[in-house]
């Protein structure tokens, strides 16, 4: 076992945690009503707003989560929850 999550495991359990907390049925997944900036997100988790985009541009064109208006919609709870393991 690692003592530390890389950053995509933290991120996708960051977002999972919000999606729990913050959720709300929409559309074929769950999206997180609060809304944040990129650099919220980065400093939430230690990293930058461009780490953070990375990743979330890379799960958007992989289907696990989409972005909407500011928020973001989590597709594919399975999948995120599969990088934290």
């Amino acid at each position: 076992m690692r003592p530390f999550l890389e950053f995509p495991a933290r991120l996708a359990k960051r977002l999972l945690g919000l999606g729990q907390h913050y959720g709300e049925s929409h559309e074929g997944g769950v999206r997180i009503s609060l809304k944040l900036t990129q650099a919220e997100l980065g400093n939430m988790l230690g990293a930058t707003r461009e780490a953070v985009n990375k990743h979330l541009s890379l799960w958007r064109t992989e289907g696990l989560i989409d972005l909407e208006k500011g928020r973001i919609v989590l597709r594919d709870r399975e999948a995120l929850a599969a990088l934290i393991d």
